[in-house]
């Protein structure tokens, strides 16, 4: 069993192989829970020994897919921007380059899901939305929040970061 914090996210599972230590090593990552059927894999290749002389383009080349997550994940990394979150979320993201400033491409399709924006104190309902993923922005453009008395709230822009660093709130509603 994976845990984080007390929280169970299920089964990890962990196979590499690395032909020498010349190339790069492929991974496959996944954590599943065989129960709820919620499933995080990532598979690719990492370059884990450097040496002189030697050069590799990308230090990662990975395509990491989420199914059926439960949403609170989020607040391990924006946990002061949102609280009190549930729901679900899939998504589709590619992450390569150097480890220190990883280039990101993809998308997050949040559903069924509930949140607090700390900032506005005020929490919000999710039906749908999908958000695109880049190096500097969750880009949850065009969802639809709806607050407990019904209005709906159209989101532009959304959180951001500097390739996975500092992260913000970006976004007007």
């Amino acid at each position: 069993t994976f845990e984080v914090n007390g929280d169970d996210w299920g089964v990890l599972r962990i196979d590499a192989a690395l032909a020498d230590l010349t190339q790069p090593t492929d991974v496959y990552l996944a954590i599943t829970d065989t129960e709820g059927g919620k499933q995080l894999t990532v598979e690719g290749d990492i370059t884990p020994f450097k040496k002189e002389g030697r050069e590799f383009k990308d230090d990662v080349d990975l395509a990491i897919s989420i199914n059926q997550y439960p949403l609170d994940i989020a607040e391990y990394f924006i946990g002061n921007i949102i609280s009190n979150t549930i729901g679900q979320f899939d998504a589709s993201v590619q992450l390569n380059g150097k480890l220190k400033k990883p280039n990101l491409g993809g998308t997050i399709r949040i559903y069924d899901s509930a949140l607090t924006i700390n900032y506005l104190q005020t929490r919000y309902r999710i039906e749908e939305s999908v958000t695109q993923v880049s190096n500097t922005l969750f880009d949850s453009s065009g969802g639809v929040l709806i607050d407990s008395l019904g209005n709906k709230a159209y989101v532009y822009g959304g959180i951001s970061h500097n390739h996975l660093r500092d992260f913000g709130l970006a976004a007007e509603i």
